[in-house]
């Protein structure tokens, strides 16, 4: 992933010398009008996309776990047919599968907090940018209203400028406003998910596993499959 790289802050005029309408502040106010790169991942990815397709495909997994069918299955006659390893089997596959999901939205949530953090530093980046645009600009406009007999041709190259700079600061508002959304969904998903994927799924496992690996028939009113189901139901919904 490339980092986004601080810019070189374009040099002055020289000390003490105001803006005025001639080549050294057209140049100037050239080497002004430079964007902050987005870091390249933000061109890339959809992270709360990403997250959301993960958290409905692990909602899918749970609610495919057929926990009815794997209590029928331990009377004596599943027993003798075999109904019940084959009940089990089926079921250890499910939770298999959901811990391979959670493992999959752990790796998307870790990838959606690097690049909020790099999402977080070009915008102080950028918000450092708007400070220097904003008294440049206000340089340039008391310039054209302290010498309007200047060269026409300078004047029209230093208002080509301006307009410039007026532009990129506008467009940099908008783009913080757009990392600021961006970063506020993403972090309600990241935090949604470190819940999810930490101490809820934790639980959910134990108690699955537990299930899976009872020696004896699990029925439905038993306290491994009432713990069981408790922590399913809730970890369903807290994806919600």
């Amino acid at each position: 992933m490339l980092q986004t790289q601080e810019l070189p802050p374009a040099a002055e005029p020289r000390k003490g010398r105001e803006i005025a309408i001639d080549e050294a502040s057209i140049a100037f106010m050239g080497r002004v009008a430079r964007s902050i790169p987005m870091p390249e991942d933000s061109l890339t990815q959809s992270p709360v996309r990403d997250l959301t397709a993960g958290m409905q495909s692990l909602i899918e997994k749970l609610r495919s776990l057929n926990m009815e069918k794997l209590f029928r299955s331990q009377g004596p006659l599943s027993q003798l047919t075999g109904a019940d390893i084959e009940a089990k089997m089926r079921f250890d596959l499910g939770v298999r599968q959901v811990s391979a999901d959670v493992r999959d939205l752990q790796a998307k949530a870790y990838s959606a907090k690097r690049l909020r953090h790099d999402l977080r530093r070009t915008r102080a980046q950028i918000l450092a940018e708007q400070e220097r645009l904003h008294r440049v600009i206000a340089a340039g406009r008391r310039a054209i209203a302290a010498d309007p007999g200047a060269d026409p041709f300078l004047m029209d190259r230093f208002q080509r400028r301006l307009a410039n700079l007026d532009a990129l600061q506008a467009s940099n508002d908008v783009t913080c406003a757009q990392i600021t959304l961006a970063d506020t969904n993403m972090t309600a998903l990241i935090d949604r998910l470190d819940d999810v994927t930490t101490t809820l799924f934790n639980l959910w496992q134990r108690d699955a596993l537990a299930v899976a690996q009872s020696a004896k028939p699990v029925k439905k009113s038993s306290p491994l499959a009432l713990a069981f189901v408790r922590t399913h139901d809730a970890f369903l919904a807290k994806l919600f």
